[in-house]
């Protein structure tokens, strides 16, 4: 039966029968079923199905999306304990930029703020597992002829059934289109089917149509990643400004070089080369302007607000105790450290932060960004009383500044410049925890809870500029060099040798010079003598200067200014050379500004000007550098860290400062 005959092809049982019967698990029950029908063809085909339905389904929502760090914390609150969610942004970081196709698909620059890098988070994954049990009684019959013949589908009232299963306002039966058209002649329908039949278009045309559709919509899509590519492109060339700005400034030294040259000789084609060439160097100038306006105005600082927020807003945050000689009463009474922490300052930290590039294999740059407290040891020559506290420079700098950061210029250089912004960034973020929440510590038996206060950024002018993203800088306009110094002394007493030595080299030369150039020379030795005066005073206080020092000091260093400008301008009027070794005196005139008015101020106490000094900080930056030119370049940053904390181990438990 559930074959087909051999004549006409035809079957005695249901088509679903007939299927079921060649699965060899269902054909057990057709027979089953034909054995309780008694061999009995129509009573088999008249069959029950019971049908027991079991439906399992599981459906997983996952929330997901580009958050910035900053993001994660806020909106989507990864809040406390903030070691934990320190740990989840990082692994979160980790994770998206472990390999060059995540960081591709699962990292981008914000459409705003270019400088901000986002990353794709899986917030959450919903889930609902439903389960639903139903059974199902059909009876189903089965009509079969004799002769194989199909029977005509019944009718009710003479209907048929389609007409019964229309719905109201849905209903389409064929006497409305015979009421509609029984006004029209039988020639004017034809020519109106004619007519639609024109309208409706070969399955040609519909194949043509949707190419062309194709077409426009490639068309569309390839111009609008066109325009993407392009608005990339220009932001790239964006990042590359700094770069051009810095090449112009070195092609303009080279060109006051030879013009300097020009001006010595006295020919007629030498003077129209000058005029040529400092015609030249004016557009050069111009063209420095204009790039330097164009990316003020597509600037970015965020990174350097964020920093001052993260600090509390960092200006002059100094040495926090209560009790114990009032040191900071009326130094910076208006600071947040002062409403934040007002009741416990004696358990507040000073931190210092200091960044430099040191110089590692093949002469590349690497970054080095390390952390130290202004409180240490003291100097050498120090003399000052116990209230004034000790500046930071006795000891070996592996033991008094701490790394944070090494960084080679390959891996921030150019197009991963958001490298070095990351590390600046989570560094920001570490120090504003430190602040706000801080840190318990086991002192004693108690555990004891001790809040950080960073003073700021220490470092030369070309990085506060590059990790600030500062537009306006000693740079902006005009020409600047930078010199480096040569010598087997150590780098960070550069300044006081020269001075001592030329102060000790005038007094004897001067008895012997001639009386054209004795107030040149006069004025040079009491340079010296004020400047020697000015740094002898610093070193031999402590980290905060008592009035009688700071007069001292703020005096020594307003001598000095007087006497350089004497000496510029002498020298100026007898159209001498320029100095081989100038002083920096934009930096000079901030210092003595700042003792004369903690002195106006009438302060008990001033913060000692060495306390920003970075000598120590760079003796650390070039031995760290000299690590990293022993290790394998392959994991130079880890085998650096490594080295680095072998020796941190070993002058930590040998040095004993007291």
């Amino acid at each position: 039966m559930c074959r087909k005959s051999a004549k006409r092809g035809t079957l005695q049982v249901a088509p679903e029968v007939a299927e079921k019967w060649k699965t060899t698990n269902t054909r057990k029950q057709i027979l089953n079923a034909f054995i309780a029908a008694k061999g009995n063809k129509e009573t088999f085909n008249c069959r029950m199905e019971i049908l027991i339905k079991q439906k399992k389904e599981l459906t997983l929502s996952i929330k997901s999306g580009f958050y910035s760090e900053e993001l994660m914390k806020t909106e989507l609150k990864f809040k406390p304990p903030i070691a934990l969610t320190l740990d989840r942004i990082k692994a979160i970081v980790r994770y998206c930029t472990a390999t060059k196709m995540r960081r591709k698909k699962l990292t981008r620059k914000d459409k705003y703020q270019r400088h901000v890098r986002e990353y794709w988070v899986d917030v959450e994954t919903v889930g609902k597992l439903e389960t639903s049990h139903m059974e199902e009684f059909s009876q189903k019959y089965t009509i079969v002829d004799e002769d194989g013949s199909e029977l005509p589908m019944p009718e009710i009232g003479g209907k048929s059934p389609s007409a019964c299963l229309s719905l109201d306002g849905d209903s389409y039966s064929d006497d409305d289109d015979d009421g509609e058209n029984d006004d029209e002649s039988p020639s004017k329908t034809k020519a109106t089917k004619r007519k639609n039949k024109k309208k409706t278009p070969s399955p040609h045309s519909k194949r043509s149509i949707l190419r062309d559709s194709n077409k426009k919509t490639k068309s569309v899509r390839k111009a609008a990643k066109a325009k993407e590519d392009e608005v990339e492109a220009a932001l790239e060339e964006m990042d590359r400004i700094p770069t051009i700005l810095s090449e112009i400034l070195k092609l303009r030294i080279k060109m006051d070089n030879t013009m300097d040259k020009l001006k010595a000789c006295k020919e007629e084609d030498a003077k129209k080369s000058l005029a040529n060439m400092t015609a030249q160097a004016d557009k050069l100038m111009l063209l420095h302007d204009d790039l330097a306006e164009l990316k003020a105005e597509h600037g970015n600082d965020a990174i350097l607000d964020k920093l001052k927020k993260h600090c509390g807003n960092v200006e002059k945050l100094t040495i926090l105790r209560k009790g114990k000689g009032a040191t900071t009463d009326g130094y910076d009474a208006e600071h947040a450290v002062f409403a934040a922490h007002g009741q416990h300052l004696d358990r507040v930290l000073p931190l210092q932060i200091h960044a430099d590039e040191g110089q590692t294999l093949k002469k590349s740059a690497v970054m080095i960004i390390s952390w130290q407290s202004p409180l240490g040891f003291g100097t050498s020559v120090e003399d000052d009383v116990a209230a004034a506290m000790h500046l930071n420079f006795i000891g070996n700098s592996y033991a008094t500044r701490y790394l944070f950061a090494v960084c080679t210029k390959k891996t921030y250089q150019k197009k991963k410049a958001h490298v070095l912004d990351n590390i600046i960034d989570i560094l920001a973020k570490e120090l504003y925890d430190l602040f706000h929440d801080g840190i318990w510590l086991s002192v004693g038996n108690e555990k004891v809870q001790f809040w950080i206060a960073t003073l700021g950024l220490k470092g030369d002018w070309p990085i506060q500029s590059r990790l600030g993203h500062l537009e306006r800088h000693f740079a902006r306009k005009g020409v600047y060099q930078e010199s480096a110094t040569s010598g087997s002394w150590f780098k960070g007493a550069d300044t006081s040798c020269v001075c001592l030595f030329f102060e000790e080299y005038l007094e004897k030369k001067l008895p012997d010079i001639s009386n054209d150039d004795l107030a040149y020379f006069a004025s040079m030795l009491d340079a010296f003598r004020s400047a020697n005066a000015f740094l002898r005073v610093l070193y031999k206080s402590g980290l905060w200067l008592s009035q009688d020092r700071c007069r001292a000091a703020a005096q020594a260093g307003l001598d000095f200014i007087r006497s350089y400008l004497e000496i510029a301008a002498m020298a100026h009027e007898a159209e001498r050379t320029r100095f081989k070794l100038t002083p920096k005196l934009h930096a000079m005139i901030h210092i003595t500004d700042h003792m004369v008015s903690g002195l106006e101020r009438g302060l008990r106490w001033t913060l000692n000007p060495l306390s920003e000094s970075v000598q120590m900080d760079e003796d650390l930056v070039g031995k760290v550098s000299s690590i990293t030119c022993t290790v394998s370049t392959r994991q130079v940053h880890l085998q650096t860290i490594r080295k680095y904390l072998t020796n941190l181990w070993s002058h930590l438990r040998g040095t004993s400062c007291s």
